[in-house]
């Protein structure tokens, strides 16, 4: 034990050279991109005597946004720019190159990884949710996963994960032996703790046209987040006089897939006044929606982690969520969880937050409570100890 232990603190002064598919850093936030944002900002904390090859595609730089290296970390971290004309030859040809290129000695990827490649590789899947809900999904979508995802698998040397139910489905979808896989939880980022000024939230909600008290959905508008059945929720409430003049149901996130359903239903059960649309939210404007918010609504049917329901949680705003996949795991007694197929439990969870005022403030303190077990830097303190494994194990590519 003493001597592995020696090993490791060996490796951790050792200059190691780590590589990072960082494709998605150019898109606009979603879990996927805050998940290797924030791994770039705090691995060269946790390990300064590393370096860090962030790679993307050239072509996203101008289609999509900007990324930039803080300068107190350009020495550790260095943006590489490839020019590789889709994202299959990036990750296939371009990526694997690089890696190469850099030398370095082992390269970090989310989901399909590259299938030749000259070094060790880790890769990260957030949830196997296609497998379990094939029909919220497009069908190319999910083939691409069905077929690359179980070679992913079988060559990495590591697979990394964010909750026991993710790990649960990995190993049995993919016959992957426990021992590989990895479950590291996601952070919530310290902003959200921080109470937004009065003048501050007044701006972002005249932003969007809101008014303070709705329920809230933030996420991308897809079937497996189960919105139509939080809209038919909020219908029955309507239809009970359950739903207080004044209340809205604000479904805040970017247009993902077959969300045209979602729109019928709305304009079909006459919730074009109650239910508002407003898009995808700017990263500074999160933590003011989350605060401004009554209650926070995410009835997915199924999730390998849920960030938007830990970072409501941080904001102290009281949670709805489902008890199925990692929403129970997450939420752990901090959150009104309910059976994301039910409608009427679903209603009548909306409706005791909307109109229970100590049920409210008893959440929204256990929520702050539990969020503060969620860290950025725990993930990249967890993800280097990987890396570290995996280059301490026998064997070499």
């Amino acid at each position: 034990m003493a001597l592995y232990l020696a090993l490791n603190l060996a490796r951790r002064e050792m200059k190691m050279r780590i590589g990072i598919d960082g494709r998605v850093l150019f898109g606009r936030k979603t879990g996927d991109r805050s998940y290797i944002l924030n791994l770039i900002r705090y691995l060269p904390i946790v390990r300064p005597n590393y370096e860090f090859a962030v790679f993307a595609r050239r072509a996203h730089t101008a289609l999509q946004g900007s990324f930039f290296v803080p300068t107190n970390m350009q020495r550790m971290v260095k943006l590489l720019l490839l020019d590789s004309p889709f994202d299959w030859h990036f990750s296939q040809v371009a990526l694997p190159s690089a890696t190469k290129g850099v030398r370095a000695e082992l390269l970090h990827v989310q989901y399909i990884g590259p299938m030749v490649v000259r070094c060790k590789f880790v890769t990260t899947i957030h949830d196997v949710s296609w497998r379990r809900l094939p029909t919220c999904f497009p069908t190319r979508h999910r083939m691409l996963l069905n077929i690359f995802i179980p070679i992913t698998v079988r060559l990495a040397d590591a697979v990394i994960t964010d909750s026991k139910a993710s790990m649960s489905d990995i190993v049995s979808f993919f016959s992957v032996p426990p021992s590989r896989v990895h479950v590291i939880p996601l952070g919530v980022s310290e902003v959200f703790f921080e109470r937004p000024r009065m003048e501050e939230c007044e701006a972002v909600l005249s932003m969007y046209g809101l008014k303070r008290g709705y329920a809230l959905y933030l996420g991308v508008v897809q079937p497996r987040k189960n919105l139509h059945r939080l809209v038919v929720a909020v219908s029955l409430l309507r239809g009970f006089g359950m739903w207080k003049r004044g209340w809205e149901l604000v479904i805040a996130g970017k247009l993902g897939w077959y969300y045209e359903h979602l729109m019928k239903a709305v304009c079909e059960l006459g919730l074009g006044d109650v239910v508002k649309f407003i898009g995808y939210v700017e990263d500074e404007h999160l933590r003011h929606l989350y605060a401004c918010a009554r209650v926070f609504v995410y009835p997915s049917l199924w999730e390998g982690f849920g960030l938007p329901v830990v970072e409501a949680m941080a904001c102290g705003t009281p949670v709805v969520t489902s008890d199925l996949g990692a929403l129970k795991e997450i939420a752990e007694g901090a959150a009104l969880l309910v059976n994301p197929y039910d409608v009427t439990s679903l209603a009548n969870a909306i409706y005791e937050l909307m109109s229970d005022d100590e049920l409210c403030e008893k959440l929204s303190r256990a929520g702050r409570e539990r969020a503060v077990h969620f860290s950025w830097r725990r993930t990249a303190e967890m993800t280097a100890s990987v890396y570290e494994a995996v280059l301490a194990s026998q064997g070499s590519r």
